[in-house]
């Protein structure tokens, strides 16, 4: 399978101006009751940092979401080395808080939203524009029943030789496809892919550890911690889910492709495709 993703992108963080604010109304009901939404910039510590905060009819806040890139120290205890260079994203509604952390700098697909309400929010056009404009955040949409689907396990081509991949899923949607598994520290992990191994986000050339998709064909692995004791399902809306509420479907994966690998050109990024 080839593997594209694209969509009309500003630069990053490019919209508005460091430490900008600015408020938008949300036209469309949602199960939040979110009638607008807030989104802020701004740029400390040698990394960026990007705001979405969505308001109810009163103002009060209903759901945020905050990236963050540059240094994330939780990467140490997730991945081997001493590279703690990427992106967190923190999804908040109802005082409930979600993390994904990762190497990726520049795009963030996220297949891994707890909370369906806060999918549906971000997935609304006003909001998905902002922030796929804005943030380089692109979500998936539930699948329309519809439109076809499919999951399976992990084909052990497609995956490391080590860690296991503990439950590993692998799905294919109308317009992405990628792994989902748990780690040996219980955190779930995501992969977009596969496609053209090192090629840039939406295709092309690139190099070293400028690429999006690494070696094997896979963006750089999320990990989320979604509850204790995670299992991973086939989602009926679309693609692998994981709580602790599931049984597990998936059995365990030992991957066939060497570790620490990385991609042609200066600064190849070793090790930042691995899991």
């Amino acid at each position: 399978m080839t593997h594209k993703l694209s969509v009309s992108l500003l630069g990053l963080f490019g919209a508005c101006t460091a430490g900008g604010s600015d408020r938008l109304e949300i036209s469309q009901p949602n199960a939040l009751g979110a009638t607008a939404f807030e989104r802020a910039h701004s740029s400390s510590d040698g990394g960026e940092h990007f705001e979405l905060i969505a308001l109810d009819a009163a103002d009060r806040e209903v759901a945020r979401v905050a990236l963050r890139t540059g240094e994330v120290p939780a990467l140490q205890t997730r991945l081997p080395g001493a590279d703690t260079l990427g992106s967190e994203i923190v999804l908040t509604t109802a005082g409930n808080q979600q993390r994904v952390i990762s190497h990726e700098v520049s795009f963030h697909v996220l297949q891994m939203i707890d909370e369906p309400a806060l999918r549906e929010l971000m997935t609304l056009p006003t909001v998905a524009t902002i922030l796929a404009d804005e943030a380089h955040i692109l979500v998936q949409a539930s699948a329309p029943m519809e439109r076809a689907y499919s999951t399976q396990s992990c084909p052990s081509s497609y995956m490391l030789q080590t860690p296991t991949a503990a439950q590993c899923c692998f799905y294919s949607m109308y317009s992405t496809s990628g792994t989902m598994f748990v780690t040996p520290a219980g955190d779930v992990s995501n992969r977009v892919g596969p496609a053209t191994p090192c090629t840039a986000f939406g295709g092309g050339s690139c190099s070293g550890a400028d690429c999006y998709y690494g070696p094997q064909g896979f963006a750089r692995a999320q990990f989320s911690n979604n509850g204790q004791y995670p299992s991973i399902y086939s989602d009926p809306f679309g693609g692998c889910g994981a709580d602790n509420q599931h049984s597990s479907e998936f059995g365990d994966v030992y991957g066939d492709s060497p570790n620490n690998q990385g991609c042609p050109g200066g600064g190849t990024g070793a090790g930042q495709w691995d899991y």
